[in-house]
């Protein structure tokens, strides 16, 4: 190749080069210059206030939570005697609650319909009575199980 060639190709190749690293420098550069603001640990006042108002309202979550429910000293023993799991124990114990609830609600049931009805016929009266018939009826099974 003729040497003029030569260094005409050479300036086109160094535009090009320049051209090159200009782009890479406004593409990439702008890139760097924002990880270096994200990792400068300069902080605004609203970043701080955000953030305290943010640990205030878990705090508060974390208050409203009910704690968990721990075994009683009966459960743990019955848990101990019979083998079965502590959570077992307690889901057995839960059952019975519930059963005993649902019974003092229908006992104040009738107690209120009982006093509603004071001038209702004798009908009302032998329903309650099978009523209390049919509970202990259940009774006996679950203490027959």
């Amino acid at each position: 190749m003729d040497p003029r060639e030569r260094e005409k190709l050479q300036q086109k190749q160094q535009e090009k080069r320049a051209l090159l690293d200009r782009a890479f420098d406004r593409v990439i550069g702008s890139q760097l210059d924002k990880l270096q603001a994200k990792s400068s640990n300069t902080t605004t006042n609203q970043e701080e206030e955000a953030y305290r108002l943010r640990l205030e309202r878990e705090r508060e979550a974390a208050l409203k939570k009910k704690p968990k429910k721990t075994l009683t000293k009966e459960q743990e023993e019955l848990a101990r005697s019979t083998g079965l799991s502590g959570h077992v124990v307690a889901l057995m114990g839960k059952q019975e609650s519930k059963k005993e609830t649902k019974k003092k609600r229908s006992k104040k049931r009738k107690r209120k319909s009982r006093h509603v009805d004071d001038s209702s016929s004798s009908s009302s009266s032998s329903s309650e009575d099978s009523e209390e018939e049919e509970e202990q009826k259940e009774k006996k099974e679950i203490t027959s199980c």
